[in-house]
């Protein structure tokens, strides 16, 4: 392999390596949100599992970064199946 392609070929590996690292389970998926619900109701009800990062919320559904990924695990365990806004929420790690 010409020495070119090999750096492409580190560069991406490191890429893919350095996703999957960062991806180590922190996100929570929330489905089945309703409509009305807004980026501060979901900080509210989930903040309290442990320091939310970043939170994606588009319409039905959400993405929602926690700093350490046991206080992920620890808000899919105890939110899934619950009621938000209405909604029977489903979550999931992402």
């Amino acid at each position: 392999m010409c020495n070119a392609r090999k750096k492409i070929f580190e560069i991406h590996f490191n890429c893919i390596y350095t996703f999957s690292q960062m991806a180590m389970k922190n996100v929570v998926l929330v489905k089945n949100l309703a409509p009305e619900t807004r980026e501060r109701d979901l900080y509210d009800v989930f903040d309290r599992y442990g320091r939310v990062l970043r939170i994606n919320h588009m319409k039905t559904y959400a993405l929602i970064t926690y700093e350490d990924h046991r206080d992920a695990g620890d808000a899919v365990r105890d939110m899934d199946g619950k009621r938000l806004e209405g909604n029977r929420i489903h979550t999931s790690l992402a």
